[in-house]
């Protein structure tokens, strides 16, 4: 069951999904790349590039919720539970194959890029992420 949003965060989501393809586009440019093709090299070039401060953080943060849903569907919304870290912000929801699997909320999988010291950080994410769908 869906909640619905309040004014405040319908709002919020609706510029957010207004500017996503032009970011999206912004990323291609600064990687010089012509499509996306969300392949763990691609993830790969995506978090040295964010690692190196070549990209901006609205860009990998909207890269990794473009590539959830590529790779597993799912859409956005806006974190809407006051308790939640997510409050707020773009959040994915029905990724996997029932769309009964927790949010994903992209700004978890960059504090991880963020503090690891050993890189593929996206690559092993969606690894997870795949044996998660495979496994259900």
């Amino acid at each position: 069951m869906e909640i619905k949003l309040n004014k405040e965060l319908q709002k919020k989501l609706d510029i957010f999904l207004a500017n996503k393809n032009k970011k999206m586009q912004g990323l291609l440019k600064v990687l010089n790349l012509e499509y996306f093709t969300f392949s763990i090299e691609e993830m790969r070039l995506i978090e040295t590039a964010y690692n190196q401060k070549e990209i901006p953080y609205d860009y990998i943060y909207i890269y990794i919720g473009e590539a959830v849903i590529n790779i597993s569907k799912g859409w956005w919304s806006i974190g809407k539970f006051k308790k939640d870290e997510s409050y707020g912000h773009p959040i994915v929801l029905g990724w996997g194959i029932d769309n009964a699997s927790p949010r994903i909320f992209p700004d978890d999988w960059i504090y991880r890029i963020e503090k690891s010291l050993s890189g593929e950080i996206l690559e092993n994410m969606f690894s997870r992420l795949a044996r998660y769908i495979h496994h259900k």
